[in-house]
């Protein structure tokens, strides 16, 4: 799934109502509208947004940090449901739930792209 930010928002530090606003292409390359709004910032252990619109009867997510030796863990905890019940369902188990996966890949490589990579664990 391809996600495209939209506005001014670039290099603006987060705070609690920041809105922000997003183009999904999930299917087709037909896009969707998103808004989200940061609900919570303590920095530096997590923040907190949230669905405004967008394709999703439900959107929470929790971006969390965590100091390790050597770094910082991040860790994604996303509670989202769609609407349209059965057919929602259906849709998350074909098509949604593995788009969200290649997001949040994707993320996780530019992270490291950005910030370098964790060396391997020792054993």
């Amino acid at each position: 799934m391809m996600l495209k930010a939209e506005g001014g928002n670039a290099g603006t530090a987060i705070y609690e109502g920041m809105k922000l606003n997003f183009v999904l292409y999930p299917f087709m390359m037909i896009p969707v509208r998103w808004t989200t709004e940061i609900m919570t910032v303590s920095k530096p252990d997590f923040f907190a947004d949230r669905q405004l619109a967008g394709p999703y009867e439900h959107w929470y997510h929790r971006h969390l940090f965590r100091e390790i030796e050597g770094g910082t863990e991040m860790t994604d905890i996303v509670e989202y449901a769609l609407p349209l019940d059965l057919f929602g369902e259906v849709v998350e188990a074909l098509i949604v739930g593995r788009r969200l996966d290649e997001v949040f890949e994707f993320r996780r490589r530019k992270v490291a792209e950005i910030l370098g990579a964790m060396p391997p664990e020792k054993e």
